[in-house]
């Protein structure tokens, strides 16, 4: 689900960087739905694989990465943003950059994910 989840987040935010009108963006919606899973799927996978002693430790980690991740992608997104006199003329360039890189992370992020090697539940364990 997690892999699914990034790869529909990034056809969905190439989508956004490529949209022409508002229709094609309220579909895309629809396409970026299934990245809702992606966070609480990845939280539940680590949770399973750390002692239940540093489980604090690991949600907190997360939130903390979460809140830089947050941070940084809006500066990365507003500095992308012309700052031209007259921005109705400009073309949004820089926009589009933002949205296509996005798209590169997760879609970079789902390969490395796919080809990371699965472990059973009873190979963790012995």
């Amino acid at each position: 689900m997690i892999i699914a989840g990034l790869i529909s987040s990034g056809l969905a935010c190439f989508g956004y960087g490529i949209a022409w009108s508002l229709p094609m963006v309220i579909a895309l919606m629809f396409v970026h739905g299934p990245e809702g899973f992606v966070h609480p799927m990845m939280t539940a996978t680590m949770s399973k694989v750390v002692p239940e002693t540093a489980q604090g430790e690991l949600q907190g980690g997360l939130s903390g990465l979460m809140n830089i991740a947050t941070l940084l992608g809006q500066v990365f997104f507003c500095a992308g943003v012309p700052l031209l006199p007259d921005a109705r003329r400009a073309v949004p360039v820089a926009e589009f950059a933002s949205f296509i890189s996005s798209a590169g992370v997760a879609e970079t992020l789902a390969m490395l994910l796919w080809l990371v090697p699965r472990q059973s539940a009873a190979a963790r364990q012995g």
